[in-house]
């Protein structure tokens, strides 16, 4: 049985507050890249589903999610839900995804504006971090805002990725 992985519609508690994150039509895009067997968007998705994000977006190859739950192999049913989060009917975005990456991430808020992010234990440069956020569907700011981490605190989980080309 595959697990099931929910991605936010909107962005939560962040600058950028109940703005759309596109993650549905960035997920298809990355399934259209990376995944030969993909199915095109379901009757269930298409009122989720903005054509134009879709066509001028960019894909999101992976997710991160705290905890180690995943390992490469496992099936993953992408969902989102259809009105308020545990609230509402999850929605399937598209078939059963392989998981093909799974390293542990942890991100540390060392100051106001300053992070450290260490991926199966290498710190990351920044190059490598807006290269990381841009594959997880945000921009660097975005990306590590999505965390609303205090000055202090860490992140531990684990990238969660469905394209073979991505290693960090």
């Amino acid at each position: 049985m595959s697990k099931v992985i929910t991605f936010s519609r909107y962005f939560p508690a962040h600058f950028k507050k109940r703005k759309p994150t596109w993650f549905v039509e960035k997920l298809h895009r990355s399934f259209d890249e990376s995944i030969p067997s993909y199915h095109p968007v379901s009757d269930a998705l298409q009122p989720f589903f903005d054509e134009d994000e879709y066509v001028m977006g960019q894909p999101k190859h992976h997710t991160v999610r705290g905890g180690t739950r995943f390992t490469v192999g496992d099936m993953f049913s992408p969902r989102i839900w259809s009105g308020l989060p545990y609230r509402s009917k999850q929605v399937v975005i598209c078939q059963d995804i392989e998981v093909k990456y799974a390293p542990s991430i942890r991100i540390h808020r060392r100051a106001i504006t300053d992070y450290q992010v260490y991926v199966n234990g290498h710190s990351l440069d920044a190059e490598t971090i807006a290269t990381l956020s841009t594959n997880d569907g945000l921009n660097y700011h975005h990306f590590l805002n999505w965390f609303n981490l205090k000055v202090g605190e860490d992140f531990s989980g684990q990238i969660i990725c469905w394209n073979d080309r991505i290693k960090y």
